[in-house]
């Protein structure tokens, strides 16, 4: 008897908060921000850590948040994991059916937020006479930027869309032969271009450093 009240009760509620939009959920999800666009001009510096079953790009700043980017070796898909001081920030996401899964100068990735909300997206492209050129896409799917790697493959310059020859934001590789070398970002536009974007894209950049100017 005890029992069939406490059903009865539970269901009068789960009525009562579906009737009034009561959330019930007991985790909510942080709200969806733009805390990730800055007003000043920052930089970072980014270092790969290899290791048995993993690897990391840690993230180093005076200027803004430090953090790192975990990317996983147990999966189908390449996913660039960034966190910051509070956590599990953005994911991106390599796309499995292009040629990117060939070639890392036609790499698509799909940049997501904690609450799986699209956050923007990197799309490389075929024809360009730069060593690669990759568009970089905002969550309305509009083009904010467009980087180019150098001939020379140790840096990448993103220019605006509207105008190629202004500089958003730079990444350098500083090149050491045989030594563990680290990427210089230098953001100079930040209202223009969502944090979490470069950042995995600065990732994926030293992640196929390789690719581009092989250590030799």
């Amino acid at each position: 008897m005890k029992f069939k009240i406490l059903c009865l009760c539970m269901t009068s509620f789960l009525c009562f908060a579906n009737a009034n939009n009561i959330d019930v959920d007991t985790e909510p999800k942080p709200p969806v921000t733009d805390s990730y666009k800055s007003d000043e001009r920052y930089q970072f510096t980014i270092q790969q850590k290899n290791y048995s079953f993993s690897s990391f790009f840690e993230i180093d700043s005076e200027d803004t948040y430090r953090g790192n980017v975990k990317k996983s070796q147990f999966r189908l898909r390449d996913h660039y994991d960034l966190s910051d001081k509070d956590g599990w920030c953005a994911t991106g996401i390599k796309r499995i059916f292009s040629l990117g899964s060939l070639y890392d100068w036609a790499a698509e990735i799909d940049v997501f937020g904690v609450n799986d909300e699209f956050l923007g997206a990197i799309e490389g492209k075929v024809l360009t006479t730069a060593k690669a050129r990759f568009l970089l896409f905002d969550r309305n799917r509009e083009v904010v930027g467009i980087a180019f790697i150098d001939l020379d493959g140790k840096g990448v310059t993103i220019t605006d869309p509207n105008n190629e020859t202004y500089t958003l934001a730079r990444l350098t590789r500083n090149f050491v032969l045989d030594i563990q070398d680290d990427w210089s970002i230098v953001v100079y536009e930040p209202e223009n271009l969502d944090d979490r974007l470069i950042r995995i894209f600065a990732a994926f950049c030293i992640d196929s450093q390789g690719s581009f100017h092989k250590d030799i």
